[in-house]
């Protein structure tokens, strides 16, 4: 029986060796795993290419569309034509021919925002040379493949400034670079001024030329 009971111990404090059964099968995908938050405040570069005869506008309302999203156009190449520009005073004007893109800009709010007056500004240069610049009114339409630079972003965030008295207004940093040291009324022949003026006093003789005035 003594026997027995030494036996059965030892089978009971025997420990398997190896891995456990299935621990091979565990994944490890999570210790490596890489979570990407992007902002949606982060602006991404884009190209846009506007293909010959498509109106600009309407382009670029559509593409900001899918998905919703914020444009700003930063510059653009191409040629345009059908142009009409709403000028500063509210003057409207019509242009007959074919234009070269000098600048264009514009911004789109993306839908979360509240809406406000969106759309384009050009600076265009006529076959002449002439150069005239507006708001767009569309149609305008692209006569050679267009090709704009824009930023494009999900979502932003509308921050409301109040406003401030001219008392409230801190001095900004471009006033301390004009600052001047003011100088005082003092001789300006003193050899202790700061500024000396050009004297004039020199003689010019054969045998030694005039010798320029000290400032």
């Amino acid at each position: 029986m003594s026997e027995r009971k030494e036996n059965s111990s030892s089978v009971v404090s025997r420990r398997p060796r190896g891995r456990p059964l299935g621990s091979k099968n565990k994944s490890k995908a999570g210790m490596n795993m890489i979570v990407k938050y992007e902002s949606p405040y982060a602006l991404h570069s884009r190209v846009i290419e506007i293909a010959a005869g498509s109106d600009v506008l309407e382009t670029i309302f559509n593409y900001a569309q899918r998905p919703p999203q914020g444009i700003c156009i930063l510059a653009g190449d191409g040629k345009v034509s059908h142009v009409t520009l709403r000028q500063s005073n509210g003057t409207i004007l019509p242009l007959q021919g074919t234009f070269q893109i000098i600048s264009i800009s514009g911004t789109i709010l993306p839908p979360s925002m509240p809406q406000a007056p969106t759309g384009l500004s050009v600076y265009l240069s006529s076959t002449t040379g002439q150069v005239v610049g507006g708001s767009v009114v569309p149609p305008l339409l692209a006569s050679t493949p267009l090709l704009l630079m824009a930023a494009c972003f999900a979502d932003a965030e509308l921050v409301k400034l109040p406003f401030l008295p001219s008392h409230h207004h801190p001095p900004s940093a471009s006033a301390h670079l004009l600052d001047v040291i003011p100088i005082r009324n003092t001789d300006l022949n003193s050899p202790s001024s700061p500024i000396q003026p050009a004297t004039a006093t020199a003689t010019a003789t054969a045998d030694s030329p005039p010798k320029p005035p000290r400032i």
